[in-house]
């Protein structure tokens, strides 16, 4: 081991140094004492200590429910802002992911327009002053907003982030569901991860709800798929000559707030999917679920997995139990009838109870349907999650998880069976997925 001098620090090889420094990827603490060692550790543990966060930009008035969260989030965003801008900064080559938030639109948080427009003013001089700056940008989510909004100058420099991959819309307001697919398409060529959640249309459908551009929107490198099954997204899910968005090359599909009208066609969805289709969630929604408790059951029978061979991961919510209100869970077990890969690992089921209502749900015929199974021998994990249990007592909390063991005996035996009534890990092969109604 060679040494700097007699008295100096030993010289690790630079491959051990930078191993050390990627073991502290997730404590950021040991990130920013790293960042003192030197200009070689520094730039290493900056590239860790950024990569993960999210950078924000922000406009928005707020008002006094969320003032005090709102307007802390304006602060970190202001902050972030004037170190970017200052002039020895060199923060940019390391920003990744970023954030653009206006004025709540969906929510009603600004009652006076004029605020609103002093927001969106506030924005859009934001967005032209900063993006350029961030040229290593690989995932943006684009929050709160009206499109129409945005200045011409600012939708200029969101679609010249030509190295995006990674794009999430939630609670936009797009002037229609094809524009907004082609925007995506045009300005992102090597885009891998598409989110839509709570989508809104400005203007009034196609006649027909067929796709009115004449551009075939392709999506060549599309693996992730994250949206809401709303009839404004029934054109594309249908997957119409015009909306290639290749299923054969999806890994990863997530459907929300599914009805049962939207039934058919996301079997057939996932059916086109084929083997390619490695991790799946299913959000059903509430009114569904409803129905099969007052003995209208589910009709997901054409809810196939047949095709999908190489499915690792499923995930479905949400299971609602209520008092005095059996759950009928034929529609559950048919589908869990229909898996045939020999691939898959963890099955996690999304449930909404009140404390001592375990039994309304049938476990006991869940657990039948899954141990009878010779062909799952790579089933390592059946996970339950129950949401609105932080503020539970420890004793309820600990109570519906005994209650959730003893009516699935043989998979808790088997140390298959994890009960979560906290916040826990989102699941990273679903990008950190959680239904769209649940709070987590």
């Amino acid at each position: 081991m060679a040494f700097a001098s007699s008295y100096g620090p030993p010289q690790l090889p630079s491959e051990i140094q930078e191993g050390i420094i990627d073991e502290l990827q997730l404590d950021l603490r040991s990130l920013s004492t790293c960042a003192l060692v030197s200009k070689r550790w520094l730039i290493r543990a900056r590239h860790w200590a950024l990569a993960d966060r999210q950078a924000r930009i922000i406009a928005c008035t707020p008002n006094l429910a969320d003032g005090f969260r709102v307007m802390e989030q304006k602060q970190d965003s202001s902050e972030f802002l004037r170190l970017l801008h200052s002039s020895k900064s060199a923060l940019a080559p390391y920003i990744r992911n970023v954030l653009i938030s206006g004025p709540h639109v969906h929510h009603s948080y600004v009652s006076v327009l004029d605020d609103q427009a002093n927001d969106y003013r506030e924005l859009n001089a934001r967005i032209i002053e900063t993006l350029p700056l961030l040229s290593a940008i690989r995932s943006i989510t684009i929050s709160d907003i009206s499109w129409d909004s945005l200045q011409p100058e600012a939708k200029a420099v969101i679609a010249s982030l030509r190295q995006v991959t990674s794009v999430f819309w939630k609670n936009t307001v797009f002037g229609n569901l094809d524009d907004l697919m082609q925007f995506c398409d045009i300005s992102y060529p090597n885009l891998q991860k598409l989110k839509v959640r709570r989508f809104e249309v400005a203007k009034p459908k196609v006649q027909g709800g067929s796709v009115s551009s004449s551009t075939a929107i392709t999506f060549h490198h599309l693996r992730l798929l994250d949206v809401d099954t709303g009839q404004e997204f029934h054109p594309f899910l249908s997957m119409s000559p015009l909306w290639h968005i290749r299923p054969q090359l999806i890994e990863t599909l997530c459907l929300n707030n599914i009805s049962m009208n939207d039934i058919a066609l996301i079997a057939a969805l996932i059916n086109g999917m084929g083997a390619s289709l490695r991790y799946l969630a299913l959000d059903i929604a509430i009114s569904a679920t409803v129905a099969a408790m007052s003995g209208n059951a589910i009709n997901l029978a054409p809810v196939s997995l047949l095709q999908n061979t190489n499915l690792r991961t499923i995930e479905i919510s949400t299971i609602q139990i209520l008092p005095d209100n059996p759950l009928d869970t034929s529609w559950l077990q048919a589908i869990m009838s229909t898996i045939v890969s020999p691939q898959l690992e963890a099955i996690t089921l999304w449930v909404l109870a009140v404390r001592g209502l375990a039994t309304g749900f049938g476990f006991r015929a869940f657990e039948s349907s899954l141990v009878q199974r010779t062909d799952l021998l790579k089933l390592a994990t059946v996970r339950v999650k129950f949401t609105g249990m932080y503020a539970w007592r420890k004793e309820f909390q600990a109570g519906i998880i005994q209650e959730v063991e003893e009516q699935l005996p043989v998979l808790h035996e088997r140390g298959l069976l994890h009960v979560d009534t906290q916040n826990s890990l989102r699941n990273g092969a679903l990008d950190g997925w959680t239904p769209p109604s649940w709070s987590l």
